[in-house]
């Protein structure tokens, strides 16, 4: 019984402490037994400071369990009910944990036939691509959409939504494997490490032009990407507006097409959680949209996980479990 904390230099590890154990619960507060939570990025960038300001020490977003207490005036949830959602954004953080306490809005009733590690291995990745695709883009049937990473955490979910919509979806991706994972979930893999990808989708798309770029990559041959896109396309950019540098020749190029810029922070995003929670509820019900897991390591073994993400193509997510 334990959780993953962050030293003072932003380093994870792992100590038997269990901190949200005996904490006492505000009016409207969950405490969850963790049986699964899932690694991002984004939960080492908190550990450093890169974005935001971590609230605690304890690391993790994404998180399903069940719960075994309720503060006074939760009504959405009971003592035994199976739940999902993500810590992104609240004041309290950290999944990585045994027992973890969040408000009610931060988590969502699990569907009776989805499990806990594919509950919390979708939960940021679910719920960012819900937003970028649906809500931001809107996106409709006919569509065209680039996804930059179609074998990551965010990529693959975001192809299975495009398909959702009957949207033609193009991605990037590197070696077999990825190619495999994309290609079976309906996206159309190019090689990332193709210099000439960009030209190679212009050919294959012929006079249809990318009506939506989802952008992580902070840029990297952006004006390759603009000139296959339409006037009047969008372009999601998940992260914060600082993380990209756009040059005067890029910005001119978007003016010109008039390419509507938008960034993505699910941080900002707290009172469309519930929202969002709710659609990838449904849809993780209805098997409309699944999630790869990669591996599977317990919270104490948290430097393997962290060895895998360093060294290895990670396709999907990694899960851990208490």
């Amino acid at each position: 019984m334990g959780c993953v904390l962050f030293d003072d230099y932003g380093e994870p590890y792992y100590s038997n402490e269990n901190i949200c154990e005996a904490s006492n619960l505000s009016t409207h507060e969950v405490r969850v037994e963790m049986q699964n939570c899932s690694f991002n990025p984004v939960d080492l960038k908190l550990g450093k400071g890169l974005i935001g300001s971590p609230k605690t020490n304890v690391m993790g977003t994404d998180i399903a369990g069940i719960v075994i207490e309720v503060g006074s005036n939760v009504t959405k949830f009971n003592v035994g009910d199976h739940v999902f959602g993500t810590a992104l954004g609240w004041k309290e953080m950290g999944t990585y944990s045994n027992f973890v306490i969040l408000p009610e809005g931060a988590l969502e009733i699990l569907p009776g036939n989805v499990t806990f590690e594919q509950a919390a291995g979708s939960a940021l990745v679910g719920t960012t691509s819900i937003l970028a695709l649906e809500k931001i883009f809107q996106i409709n049937e006919g569509d065209t959409v680039l996804v930059e990473g179609g074998s990551g955490g965010i990529g693959h979910l975001a192809i299975q939504i495009a398909n959702l919509h009957n949207a033609r979806c193009l991605c990037t991706c590197s070696g077999i494997r990825a190619e495999k994972l994309v290609t079976g979930y309906g996206g159309i893999p190019f090689d990332y490490s193709n210099s000439h990808r960009y030209s190679q989708m212009s050919d294959f798309l012929g006079d249809i032009e990318v009506d939506m770029l989802l952008e992580n990559s902070f840029g990297y041959k952006l004006e390759q990407k603009i000139d296959l896109m339409s006037d009047r396309a969008c372009m999601v950019c998940i992260g914060q507006k600082s993380e990209f540098d756009l040059s005067p020749s890029t910005t001119l190029k978007m003016c010109l097409k008039n390419i509507e810029l938008k960034f993505l922070s699910i941080m900002a995003s707290r009172g469309m959680r519930s929202q969002l929670l709710i659609r990838l509820s449904d849809l993780l019900s209805k098997s409309d949209v699944g999630v790869n897991i990669h591996a599977i390591f317990p919270i104490n073994e948290i430097d393997k996980c962290l060895e895998l993400y360093n060294n290895e193509q990670v396709l999907g997510k990694i899960v851990l479990s208490a």
